[in-house]
């Protein structure tokens, strides 16, 4: 026992004591063993001897269940982050066979992230947060003892870390965060992917051999600054040049710091394994690039270089597997092209050429290895990925696709198809004879059963929900099918009612100015009853299958004339409103005529009303590609969602923009209308010449100015909120959507004659009864 004592340093003791350590009973063969007062009672034997784990009665760390104790830093909840700094305690830590030292958690210092808890911080939680030492590092993955990563337990410390970079001694997981080199190959997949446990390229079917070692590299790590060999032999031989003037180049990888640089490729290292030159104009080296000495390049990004079909890209090597050529002015493929070269491509990009839009029928059928392709917002109408067995990620955003042929062999990941026209073209059943083990991204008439099928189930289907319709119905939601008859019914025989009396009973007040522009607004409402009819009908005989013809009934005649219809009598009832606007004021501002719309006047402004408001709604059926009212089941053009083309901008052009400035106009005139009501109020009751005139008047732009008035609340806030998912980020949610196109647009055609012909009738039919009981 006295030699025991005599083997513990008491220089190393007093220390140990001193920062609160826990000094174990049993000495180790290196001396003196003291451990962090975390690691006592962690269910995990730290000392030779175990007596930390001795005399454990309660947990100090969070109990899940009885005698299981865990780590507190497995249970934070890192909603809100921190960024902050702070001191080690230990000389260094051990990461899972991986030892990082005191200089490198000085490198890591500003990367550390500390998780806030969501309680507040009573002295017992400050008792407790004293055993919690584990610190979390900002965008690096990372194992503690227990097996669990050290950090903010829903991750949040590992997101947005697409554009971090890695300190030395870790590796970067694909557009993710970092990991030890170590964990590379080591059995465990630690990126989101495990993709560090895959072999992504093998050059020719080999990889580096480490000299007496079994331990194989794959070529990116050969000449990259760091050891990963036993005895270091890959880093041997590794020509260095200089860096060309506007590149920054790092261990094998060269970007652009400088855009106008000229280009000269000759000049990088021919140990360059990643090499991004996007921004860079290609066609200031006449389109050519010669990238045959770059035997190691495996990264090629030239991205917004302004390619196009007649650049040249001369490469004899089979070694590159990643190809980025996105944002540029390419507009179709060829067998003979430059992107032909790269036939041991893994990962292609050729999204966001706009003009892209032929692709050869196999041209595909070559690059055996691909598995991810991005095509986004390009014109591509057709694809055969049918002999690509390797592919797993496919995104076709935005495209005019409507063919696409797929491999029954492949294991799919993730497929966007969201706003295309593969929906217009696929057949019942379309995902059964594929496989999908993630999920597909498509519009909602691909999720529904009678095309998704039953082998990619429902939560594997994501699609923005439906305004109105669903997969059964027309107007999917019955309150809604309800109210939309209602307001069809009252619209048509409402304005029906106001016509004919006005035709039949108030003939001769037919050649007043208010009341033909008041007549028409009743025609124009009657247009808007019309359609409503058409979709409610249309509702009726799709119930229950409406997903089998939802193409075609977008496509008819009759869902061009609905839409049609319903933009005319939602334009001339602007119009007309603004007539009847301007008309009262000119007749309350100036009541003896001085000045006022004539005779002539009235005709021509009633015409042009009429034939602007059917040429605004004929248009959008001109562009038969894109019809405006093909967008929908509803058939109408009113945008309330961001989209692109140019029915979309014309949509916003009218629907927004023209009617918001048109209804500020009207407030406008109603305003100075009671302005001038309440200033010459009391001329008007001095006055006994013509008085009677002007109080009838008044009266009668009291009454329109309702009828106005009822139309501006409805459809001014409709167009502000329109003008604001335009300009912003604003998004208007499919409820809110759904309502507003089945009851707060069209609830003004059956409220107009409520408001100015009900109140008329109900006023003669009064007096008339009056009279009646009189003679009597």
């Amino acid at each position: 026992m006295d030699e025991k004592i005599c083997n513990y340093d008491i220089q190393k003791l007093e220390e140990c004591i001193k920062n609160g350590r826990f000094v174990c009973r049993e000495p180790n063969v290196h001396g003196l063993n003291c451990i962090a007062r975390r690691q006592v009672c962690d269910m995990i034997k730290d000392c030779p001897d175990g007596s930390d784990e001795s005399n454990c009665d309660d947990c100090i760390f969070t109990q899940c269940s009885p005698n299981v104790c865990i780590p507190d830093h497995w249970t934070l909840n890192c909603s809100i982050i921190n960024q902050e700094r702070r001191n080690e305690p230990d000389d260094k830590l051990s990461l899972n066979n991986t030892i990082i030292t005191e200089s490198k958690l000085q490198n890591l210092n500003e990367l550390k992230t500390i998780c806030s808890l969501n309680y507040n911080e009573s002295n017992e939680m400050h008792n407790k947060l004293k055993y919690n030492q584990d610190w979390a590092p900002k965008c690096i993955y990372i194992k503690d003892r227990h097996g669990a990563h050290i950090g903010c337990s829903d991750f949040s410390h590992l997101s947005n870390c697409s554009m971090f970079k890695c300190p030395e001694g870790f590796s970067k997981c694909w557009e993710s965060y970092c990991i030890p080199d170590s964990f590379i190959h080591d059995g465990v997949k630690d990126c989101p992917h495990g993709e560090d446990e895959e072999e992504h390229i093998v050059t020719n079917g080999q990889h580096f051999a480490c000299y007496l070692s079994s331990k194989k590299l794959h070529p990116i790590y050969i000449c990259d600054g760091k050891p990963q060999c036993p005895r270091g032999d890959d880093e041997l031989n590794c020509q260095v040049l200089h860096c060309p003037f506007g590149f920054i180049c790092l261990d094998g990888t060269v970007s652009v710091n400088d855009t106008n640089t000229l280009l000269n490729l000759s000049s990088f290292s021919t140990n360059t394994t990643f090499l991004d030159i996007s921004g860079i104009d290609v066609s200031r080296t006449e389109n050519f690039l010669n990238i045959q000495h770059l035997k190691k390049l495996l990264v090629f990004i030239v991205s917004r270089c302004r390619i196009d079909d007649n650049t040249q890209i001369i490469a004899d090597n089979n070694v590159i597997y990643h190809l980025d050529v996105s944002y540029n002015n390419l507009s179709k493929f060829s067998y003979s092209d430059f992107i032909s070269n790269f036939l041991n491509l893994f990962f292609l990009n050729v999204s966001h050429n706009t003009d892209l839009h032929f692709i050869p029928r196999f041209y595909f059928r070559r690059f055996e290895k691909l598995t991810y392709l991005d095509l986004s917002f390009s014109k591509i109408s057709q694809i055969n990925l049918k002999y690509n067995q390797e592919m797993k990620y496919l995104y076709f955003l935005e495209t005019n696709l409507r063919n696409i042929d797929l491999s029954e062999n492949a294991r799919y990941r993730i497929i966007d198809l969201r706003n295309t026209r593969v929906s217009d073209t696929t057949k019942e059943n379309f995902f059964n004879n594929i496989s999908v083990r993630d999920k597909v991204l498509a519009d909602y008439k691909l999720c529904c059963s009678y095309f998704r099928g039953e082998k990619l189930l429902a939560h594997q289907c994501e699609a923005e929900e439906e305004t109105l319709s669903t997969c059964e119905d027309l107007i999917g939601h019955s309150l809604k099918r309800v109210f939309l008859w209602i307001v069809a019914i009252c619209a048509i025989l409402g304005n029906m009612i106001s016509l004919g009396y006005r035709i039949l009973f108030e003939r001769a007040t037919l050649h007043l100015t208010y009341v033909l522009f008041v007549t028409c607004l009743g025609v124009s409402d009657l247009l808007m009853g019309t359609y409503l009819v058409i979709i409610a009908s249309v509702d009726v005989v799709y119930r229950n299958i409406y997903i089998i013809y939802e193409t075609s009934w977008k496509q008819s005649t009759l869902c061009q004339i609905a839409g049609t219809l319903a933009t005319m009598s939602s334009e001339t009832s602007t119009f007309f409103i603004l007539l009847i606007t301007l008309e009262r004021f000119l007749t309350i501002r100036f009541p003896f005529g001085e000045y006022k719309i004539s005779k002539l006047g009235k005709y021509v402004l009633i015409s042009l009303a009429w034939c602007l408001g059917f040429l605004l709604s004929v248009i959008p059926t001109l562009y038969e590609e894109n019809s405006l009212y093909s967008t929908n089941g509803m058939c109408l053009g009113f945008p309330l969602r961001k989209s692109s083309g140019t029915a979309w901008i014309y949509s916003v052009t009218i629907f927004l923009f023209l009617n918001s400035f048109l209804f500020i106009v009207i407030a406008i005139g109603q305003f100075l209308i009671f302005m001038t009501i309440s200033q010459h109020s009391s001329k008007f009751k001095t006055e006994c010449q013509n008085s009677a005139r002007r109080a009838d008047n008044i009266t009668v732009a009291l009454k329109l100015s309702v009828v106005v008035l009822s139309n501006f609340i409805c459809w001014f806030p409709v167009c502000v909120m329109g003008i604001r998912t335009v300009v912003s980020d604003y998004e208007v949610t499919s409820e809110t959507y759904s309502w507003i196109i089945a009851l707060v647009l069209p609830i003004n055609s059956a409220l107009n004659p409520i408001l100015y012909t009900l109140p008329r009738m109900y006023k003669l039919w009064t007096e008339f009864r009056q009279r009646k009981s009189s003679v009597a």
